[in-house]
């Protein structure tokens, strides 16, 4: 388990030591957009104006991502 740990480490350190000024600006606009809020327009929207059982599914998928991402996450003790 310290190996994989230990690996994932370095990786996010070379991920956080490598600079280019135009990623940067994409991954700062897709971490501001894309936040909970968005989600939670995007599946108002499915749910009351295009389609209820669409809406519904993708609510549940989006519940059954974050509780298995967080139980990954407990499980593995990775922040």
């Amino acid at each position: 388990m310290e190996d994989i740990l230990s690996w994932g480490i370095e990786v996010i350190k070379a991920v956080q030591t490598t600079t280019c000024t135009p990623l940067t600006w994409i991954a700062m606009f897709i971490h501001h957009v894309f936040n909970s809020a968005f989600y939670v327009v995007v599946i108002g929207i499915f749910y009351w104006g295009i389609d209820t059982k669409k809406g519904a599914k993708l609510g549940s998928a989006l519940l059954f991502s974050t509780c298995v991402n967080v139980a990954i996450k407990n499980f593995f003790q990775v922040p």
